[in-house]
């Protein structure tokens, strides 16, 4: 009996200086190097335009639903920074990716805060859509992945810089509101 209680012994102070696994979320204890983080011309690393909306991978922004259009809403990513990207779900699918950090370029190379200059400087031998902000007046500025295609990369201008960066579908692209 002496030699149980000895083993069960062991095996317990054992199993306490064994390493347990990090509980911790994958963006607890990442370092992130902003100038790792790009767009691509359909997507962000491993999330991609026209992607199915899957709860595994994203947690639905609290009140980005509107009751009247119930089928649009925003989302972030559970392996990325959540401050980086804001995803626009539409129709229980990625429709476009937002950039929320100046880290993050374009799959040009364009920041967040680049002149308008820079946009078509970083985009050589590409011609742009290029249209009025209904509400600034500014440009809105975007570059289709190649003719007929209904996946670009969208640059608003404000105030003479890029103001916003979005990677998305046309029918995401030409919303100036969103799910409104």
């Amino acid at each position: 009996m002496m030699q149980k209680t000895y083993i069960a012994f062991l095996f317990l102070l054992l199993a306490g200086c064994v390493q347990q696994p990090s509980t911790a979320s994958p963006t607890e204890d990442i370092s992130v190097s902003k100038q790792s983080f790009k767009l691509t011309k359909d997507g962000f690393a491993d999330i991609f335009i026209n992607q199915a909306y899957d709860l595994a991978l994203f947690d639905e922004t609290p009140d980005s639903r509107n009751p009247e259009v119930d089928f649009c809403f925003f989302a972030k990513s559970k392996k990325h920074p959540e401050n980086l990207l804001n995803i626009f779900i539409l129709y229980n699918e990625v429709a476009a990716i937002y950039v929320d950090d100046s880290g993050i370029k374009s799959y040009a190379g364009v920041s967040k805060g680049d002149s308008e200059k820079t946009v078509y400087a970083k985009h050589p031998n590409q011609t742009p859509e290029v249209y009025p902000s209904e509400y600034t007046k500014e440009h809105i500025i975007t570059y289709w992945n190649k003719n007929n295609s209904d996946i670009g990369t969208r640059y608003d201008i404000e105030e003479g810089v890029v103001g916003n960066i979005m990677v998305g579908s046309d029918e995401a692209l030409r919303l100036e509101e969103g799910c409104s």
